[in-house]
């Protein structure tokens, strides 16, 4: 009998996460994998955060790294976390984060899901 292999969602590490012996920090970068019903439990208590899924996983390692060699000097987290309380509803995820697309748009620059979460925790904090 062969052991079938459990579904895993990834998601951005929001608040510290300890599972498995490891502690996951939020650093606008952290990934974590997960079976899907934790994945939903965490995701309802904003803990993590869906990724952009325009991300494929190698940008995902490379930012969790440190590594994103498509990063260029683009807006602040101060200029993003101002658009977004320009944006519409409609430019929200499900999860209830901005849209990087509509962000780009707003911003006319390209920024990561990593920018966006970062620049949306400030504007939370600063509401």
């Amino acid at each position: 009998m062969t052991k079938q292999t459990e579904q895993r969602i990834t998601g951005l590490v929001l608040q510290p996460v300890r599972r498995n012996g490891e502690t996951f920090k939020p650093d606008g970068k952290r990934t974590i994998e997960l079976p899907p019903a934790e994945f939903v439990t965490l995701l309802a208590l904003d803990v993590v955060a869906e990724l952009d899924p325009e991300m494929d996983n190698k940008e995902a390692v490379q930012e969790e790294n440190g590594t994103d060699a498509g990063a260029t000097d683009g807006p602040t987290m101060d200029e993003i976390a101002a658009v977004i309380g320009e944006l519409s509803p409609d430019d929200f995820t499900q999860a209830g984060t901005p849209e990087v697309k509509a962000l780009e748009k707003a911003l006319g620059a390209e920024i990561t899901a990593g920018q966006r979460d970062e620049a949306w925790t400030l504007y939370q904090a600063q509401q």
